[in-house]
């Protein structure tokens, strides 16, 4: 129980950095003043650079070190594979719209609850079931089902969301006591030349306006360094495929973020979903406590 509140803590600091990401680009895409590359490389650069005084301090420079020895080459792992995910996911942006996208990812759960069954033993009981498919339920009612969608797209969306699961289960079984927040620091730092390479061979490598490079260092502060470093602790904390449904709310966030800012009032629709969205993850919470503290019980 003690694991499940520090990964539902992470999980809210995870949200709260993703929606205040997406309202960010949401508004520097609505204003046609970066690319989806553009935005990967500074926000990068902006993480990296920002923090550098921190993990290059005398009171951190060993454990820098240490873990740059022992975890580098999954430092650089990462960095390529959150490269190609979210390479893999702007273009499937470009290819179809943004609500079908977020509706494909959601794939996630199924992927997630795969992979802990099969290589974190994992179980997922069958009174879970009806919450999981009451939260999908209005996930597709708070985005628009596509009529047509190229396979491509939807390829490309899904692969996407599978790699997102794999980087939980990669650093949850293999680096349980990896320094979490100097391990994204340095991955921050291998996307770098990576998103700068692909700038330079488009030919799109420019230098932001300065309240742009404000805004990416918004971005890169509070996504790439801390929602992502909280979402891997809660990655340890809690079964993937809880992590998966609670990253669910989402949209929710997004959605409410939209109203406030862009006068962007939702359906009846969307309204409608989100209550449902919000109701069966509260029920396959509860489901899932409930069973995880029963003896003998391998749900946890």
């Amino acid at each position: 129980m003690k694991n499940m509140k520090r990964g539902l803590f992470f999980l809210v600091i995870t949200l709260l950095g993703f929606s205040i990401e997406a309202l960010i680009d949401d508004s520097l895409f609505r204003a046609d003043l970066v690319t989806p590359v553009e935005l990967l490389f500074w926000s990068s650069v902006a993480a990296f650079v920002l923090f550098a005084p921190y993990f290059l301090s005398p009171s951190q420079w060993h454990t820098t070190i240490k873990t740059g020895r022992q975890h580098g080459w999954w430092a650089v792992f990462l960095g390529i594979m959150t490269s190609i995910m979210a390479l893999l996911f702007i273009n499937a942006l470009q290819l179809t719209s943004a609500d079908n996208v977020t509706l494909l990812v959601q794939i996630e759960i199924l992927i997630s609850g795969l992979l802990g069954y099969f290589f974190l033993r994992e179980h997922l009981h069958w009174r879970e079931l009806p919450g999981a498919v009451a939260a999908i339920g209005g996930l597709a009612l708070i985005v628009s089902l596509p009529e047509r969608m190229s396979l491509l797209a939807a390829g490309m969306a899904m692969t996407a969301a599978t790699m997102h699961v794999t980087q939980s289960l990669l650093i949850k079984k293999y680096l349980p006591k990896a320094p979490l927040l100097t391990l994204v620091w340095l991955r921050a730092g291998v996307l770098i030349p990576i998103t700068g390479l692909l700038l330079f061979m488009m030919g799109d490598f420019r230098l932001p306006a300065l309240p742009i490079l404000a805004s990416l260092a918004v971005v890169g502060t509070v996504s790439t360094f801390i929602a992502r470093a909280a979402f891997f602790h809660a990655a340890r904390h809690m079964p993937l495929r809880m992590l998966s449904m609670g990253l669910l709310v989402s949209p929710i966030l997004n959605m409410i973020g939209v109203w406030l800012l862009f006068g962007d009032v939702p359906s009846i629709q969307k309204i409608t979903g989100a209550c449902l969205v919000i109701g069966g993850m509260v029920f396959f919470i509860h489901e899932h406590v409930r069973q995880s503290s029963l003896p003998d019980n391998p749900a946890a």
